[in-house]
């Protein structure tokens, strides 16, 4: 009966401390991970708007890979409370069509897909995408005669499709209890238009701000 007794009252202790670490969790505003490796890089083309591609097809855009930046540090936290929940934000802040005289003043794009890697410097098997379908419009206005554009509607965010991804990358962005390790990210898009003026045109797409929002703690 004793043997029971404890059985009990342990399983009780368990999940009262489970329901310690759920308020604590709650408790903790999303904290914003700043990623400038990537604010400014340009998303240049696999290949331009062509003919033979036809518009309409989608074209895949990257950045270089940013400079490395440190990992993110948590102050201490009660009973292991860990974020557990991540979004990737991103703005499209200008874009340029060089060369390109056929393009009109006003251009509507489609954004198809965004997707941002992690990883720790010099450690491929670290590398964590977080990617998602987009189904979005940005509007390219020309600045005066120039070859660049303003953008509206250049703000995209993306989250995790699984658990294990989502504390792989907050992994790679985070101390996690052990030494900093320097992180590196790069970006990818896959862009898509109906304009015909578009025929032979790269655009190259320069980035805003980006960061990664680490939320739901526990």
């Amino acid at each position: 009966m004793k043997q029971a007794l404890r059985f009990s009252l342990l399983a009780v202790t368990v999940a009262s401390l489970a329901s310690c670490g759920s308020v604590v969790g709650n408790l903790i505003p999303a904290q914003t991970v700043e990623m400038n490796s990537l604010s400014g890089k340009s998303l240049a083309a696999d290949a331009p708007f062509t003919t033979v591609q036809r518009v309409g097809t989608s074209i895949s855009y990257s950045t270089p890979t940013g400079a490395a930046f440190d990992d993110f540090a948590f102050p201490s936290l009660p009973l292991n409370v860990k974020p557990t929940g991540i979004e990737l934000k991103a703005t499209f802040a200008s874009a340029s069509l060089p060369g390109c005289v056929t393009a009109p003043n006003t251009i509507t794009l489609k954004l198809d897909s965004f997707a941002v890697s992690v990883q720790n410097e010099g450690d491929a098997a670290s590398r964590v995408e977080i990617s998602e379908g987009v189904d979005a419009s940005m509007t390219l206005t020309r600045v005066g005669s120039s070859s660049e554009y303003a953008i509206s509607g250049g703000d995209v965010s993306v989250s995790s499709d699984s658990a294990a991804k989502t504390l792989a990358a907050i992994g790679v962005l985070t101390k996690n209890g052990g030494a900093n390790t320097p992180n590196v990210a790069s970006a990818r898009a896959v862009v898509s238009s109906g304009e015909n003026g578009l025929f032979g045109c790269s655009v190259v797409f320069t980035l805003g701000k980006v960061e990664a929002v680490l939320s739901d703690f526990r």
